[in-house]
């Protein structure tokens, strides 16, 4: 069996994830930081890309864009406390990607990891919820389309991945970095005047469905609301 890399910054939970793999003869090779990975020898190769995504400090899109420039053929598996946003991936032509949800139980962790070295390229997790239903819309991530009670919209391509991470973090806070970040690739007054159009946008689309509501969280991030959840 080819190489398995594993990234993750805390040592606990590296430490925990990578004896697993080592008692079950695993061939993984661990890293702390993004930046030994892309700076190990050339060769030094592997076959799959086990890539913590809760890293607050680091853009995960980009780690992983660099991890496949270095590596064209690895196939990368996500490994955070959420799925990875499907549309920022296609945006960025990041194809051939896995998701394992973060956690130190490792009869939960080790089926998920041993389906993907198993099923190979056959059967990989499409990087995300195809569709959402929520209140009374639904948004087709893949199209771009949202479905409100009062009208269907064709959104762009920004609008999907903020309405997508705002659903992924539903009742819950989206951190304005994190969706400038991800999504616009850098934080300073031109992209957060673009998103705070975006959201805008979204509130307006949004408004005929009185289940849903965006709240603004000055200078913190944005909170997308769904009654009876």
């Amino acid at each position: 069996m080819e190489n398995i890399f594993f990234l993750e910054r805390e040592g606990v939970v590296r430490e925990t994830i990578l004896k697993g793999m080592l008692d079950r003869k695993l061939p993984v090779v661990a890293f702390q930081r993004s930046e030994d990975l892309l700076n190990s020898g050339e060769n030094l190769k592997a076959k799959w890309c086990i890539l913590d995504m809760d890293v607050p400090d680091h853009n995960p899109y980009y780690v992983a864009g660099s991890i496949r420039r270095k590596y064209p053929d690895v196939i990368l598996l996500f490994w955070g406390t959420i799925p990875p946003s499907r549309t920022v991936l296609f945006e960025l032509g990041i194809r051939g990607t896995g998701y394992i949800k973060k956690t130190l139980d490792l009869d939960e962790f080790m089926p998920k990891l041993l389906h993907y070295l198993n099923d190979d390229h056959k059967r990989l997790w499409q990087t995300g919820e195809a569709a959402f239903n929520f209140g009374n819309s639904r948004l087709s991530v893949g199209d771009q389309q949202l479905s409100t009670p009062v009208d269907n919209y064709h959104l762009t391509l920004k609008e999907t991945a903020l309405l997508e991470m705002l659903l992924l973090h539903k009742n819950d806070v989206l951190p304005r970095e994190k969706s400038l970040g991800l999504i616009w690739g850098r934080l300073d007054y031109y992209t957060a005047r673009s998103m705070d159009v975006c959201v805008s946008k979204l509130k307006r689309k949004l408004s005929g469905d009185s289940a849903i509501s965006i709240v603004n969280l000055r200078s913190i991030g944005h909170k997308l609301l769904i009654s009876g959840n």
